[in-house]
């Protein structure tokens, strides 16, 4: 706790500090690495700005602002020693939140392809444990780290791939190659590689998944997209299938909806393109996709899902209406079928006929339904 000498008085300002330290009560102790990476944050920050001389800086940036000088310059110091403790207070807060959570149930695998292996935290800690191999069925953890093996692994292990069933209902799935951590039951950090995420309800800002990268993050808002670390991680590119996302960053927020990519390099720039929402460009997504279970679902339900999982708009001919509307009940299974091979599968078995021209899968009855 922080306490005032005997017989001294508070300034504004170190009374602000003091009820700042005191509001943090004592805290447990942070692990010696946690101390030596905020040390070295403060100490680089106060050597940049001992290097620049004062008036070499711009105005809006010296002590007195560049207005009034003739104001003692050590409160305004101390504000800023305030504001130090400040982000002092709030990354140790943070750690001390996130290895509360760390261990606590975010996503459960509903898939797993090839070689996938997660790295989950210690109890009370974000200390990583040894990796291990997954499994469909599996829960994830806060702060475990999936990872998915690639082509041309020097083991020669499978190329892998994950499809995840997170706590807030959204589908996240990893392409081959990729390297992810869990921070949060709403955030993700893509490390390397590829994610692609459905969250259809994710309307409301408690539920949006915020997926953490070092060109920005990218927050979703109802809707379907991938993020990819691409050109040797030199570049991030975000594709919008559906709804709208936001990329926000120190340079301002941008903005994509349904159909659009944005590139974002290095330098900070970004270029927008037109894009398509089916295509080899999602066959990956199409590959890791969680299974339909068929039994005892109707015609209907099954169409409406291959057209969010493809991209396909689906049209139907007046028979063919009539029957789907009539109630058709479906029942065998379409286990490791992608979406759209199912969905021939499918309506062969209900005496329906499927011809996906462009964007558009058409069903009709197989003898002609007069329409």
């Amino acid at each position: 706790m922080f306490e005032r000498r005997p017989g001294a008085e508070d300034s504004e300002e170190e009374a602000t500090i003091r009820g700042l330290l005191n509001q943090a009560g004592k805290r447990p102790d942070l692990p010696a690495a946690a101390l030596a990476e905020i040390a070295a944050a403060a100490r680089t920050s106060w050597q940049e700005q001992l290097a620049t001389p004062l008036g070499a800086r711009p105005a809006a940036e010296r002590p007195w602002g560049g207005l009034d000088r003739s104001r003692p310059l050590v409160p305004r110091f101390a504000w800023g020693i305030a504001m130090a403790a400040v982000a002092a207070i709030t990354v140790v807060s943070w750690w001390m939140a996130a290895g509360r959570s760390a261990g606590a149930v975010s996503a459960r695998a509903a898939r797993v392809y090839g070689w996938v292996q997660v790295e989950a935290p210690r109890a009370g800690t974000l200390e990583l444990a040894e990796p291990v191999a997954m499994a469909a069925g599996d829960a994830v953890a806060v702060g475990s780290r999936l990872t998915t093996a690639g082509d041309g692994q020097p083991d020669a292990r499978e190329a892998g791939g994950i499809a995840l069933r997170m706590a807030s209902g959204a589908s996240l799935r990893l392409a081959q190659g990729t390297q992810m951590r869990l921070l949060s039951p709403g955030r993700v950090e893509l490390e390397r590689g590829a994610v692609y995420i459905d969250h259809a309800d994710g309307q409301g800002e408690s539920t949006r998944l915020q997926v953490v990268t070092p060109f920005g993050n990218v927050v979703e808002i109802g809707t379907q997209f991938s993020v990819r670390r691409s050109d040797g991680e030199a570049s991030l590119e975000v594709r919008v299938r559906e709804g709208e996302v936001q990329v926000v960053r120190r340079g301002g927020t941008e903005r994509a909806t349904a159909g659009i990519e944005l590139l974002v390099a290095q330098d900070g720039s970004i270029r927008r393109r037109e894009i398509a929402s089916h295509g080899v460009d999602w066959d990956w997504v199409l590959e890791r996709a969680p299974g339909f279970d068929i039994e005892g679902k109707t015609l209907g339900e099954f169409l409406g899902w291959v057209g969010r999982e493809t991209g396909w708009r689906i049209e139907l001919s007046p028979a063919a209406i009539d029957r789907a509307v009539s109630g058709i009940v479906l029942h065998g299974s379409t286990a490791g079928l992608r979406p759209d091979r199912a969905a021939l599968v499918v309506l062969s078995g209900a005496d329906l006929a499927g011809e996906r021209v462009d964007g558009t899968l058409r069903v009709r009855l197989r003898q002609g339904d007069g329409g």
